[in-house]
């Protein structure tokens, strides 16, 4: 699954779990119904503010966020495509944004534990 196909699917999960409509999940994270509509969808990947305001609203810790990102799906030895790579390096890197030590040291870990599952081409 990719990974903007699983992040779509869990943020729906997360949303429903708590009965929220797309709405006020919306409000909560103060986006419009569109951008959450979007998210869910799969039809745009968020910005790293949008998806940290989505988090927070859902108040989602931020050890969660490697699962929610698909990184339970690299294979224990295989090497990651360079495409692949490039968008999960993109992500965390937009990810640590203004954000605490505490969610950086997390995705710090999440990197050292995937290292070994990066080509180096």
């Amino acid at each position: 699954m990719s990974v903007a196909l699983q992040l779509a699917q869990r943020l729906r999960d997360l949303r429903l779990e708590r009965g929220w409509t797309q709405q006020q999940l919306a409000d909560r994270a103060g986006l419009s119904l569109n951008a959450i509509n979007s998210f869910e969808r799969a039809e745009r990947f968020p910005r790293a503010d949008s998806l940290d305001a989505v988090l927070v609203a859902l108040s989602v810790e931020p050890e969660v966020v490697p699962e929610l990102l698909g990184f339970e799906d690299v294979g224990p030895s295989g090497a990651w495509p360079s495409a692949q790579r490039q968008l999960v390096l993109q992500r965390l890197g937009t990810l640590v944004e203004g954000k605490s030590t505490k969610f950086i040291e997390v995705l710090l870990d999440v990197g050292q534990q995937l290292a070994p599952h990066f080509d180096d081409r």
